[in-house]
């Protein structure tokens, strides 16, 4: 590795650590301890659990690709954040992926990152919530083009937890094309009966 990419890394690792311990301290000296689990993340504790993904992609060109894959969400950090890990085949190729989401209490957005096997970047995006649907946002990078990518997207989460995503490309006009539709079923544990 590059000396100077080494030094960037490791000033980056000291900047945010030292952030973490100065907000750590700053509370301590308030005599508080760590912040509540919010209501909002809370709410959204209905997505923990193993789910079988339906998804359906919508090729631009060609037949589009259906594919059913498996996803385990479970909550970290003490609830403060959700991971999601998903896997299984996509148009007949392995397919991975990890999300982190959680709800920013400054900012009063939810949030997700995601990486997975199809993507050579992060996918960052925000929404909020209206009733039981979150209304996404992001901008990514095109993976032919290098351009950036505006998508909108609604999630509909149920209170047992099933969920169904819509994601759509925004044009320059305003107009959106829709690109994948998933639906996450819960998976019963017929252990438990």
């Amino acid at each position: 590795m590059h000396p100077r990419l080494m030094i960037g890394l490791v000033a980056a690792l000291l900047f945010t650590t030292a952030g973490s311990a100065y907000l750590v301290a700053e509370r301590a000296d308030a005599g508080d301890s760590m912040p509540a689990v919010s209501a909002e993340m809370k709410w959204l504790e209905r997505i923990v659990g193993d789910f079988e993904v339906h998804a359906h992609v919508l090729m631009m060109k060609g037949p589009d690709a259906k594919s059913t894959l498996r996803a385990v969400v479970k909550p970290i950090m003490g609830g403060r954040f959700i991971q999601e890990h998903m896997t299984g085949m996509i148009a007949g190729s392995e397919f991975e992926s990890m999300a982190i989401m959680g709800y920013n209490e400054y900012a009063k957005h939810y949030f997700s990152t995601a990486v997975d096997t199809n993507t050579p970047g992060s996918i960052n995006i925000k929404g909020m919530r209206e009733g039981d649907m979150i209304k996404w946002e992001s901008v990514s990078i095109d993976v032919k083009t290098g351009k950036p990518v505006r998508t909108r997207g609604i999630e509909r989460i149920s209170d047992d937890g099933e969920r169904t995503i819509k994601l759509a490309v925004v044009m320059p006009d305003g107009g959106q094309i829709p690109f994948i539709e998933m639906r996450y079923v819960p998976i019963k544990d017929d252990s438990a009966e």
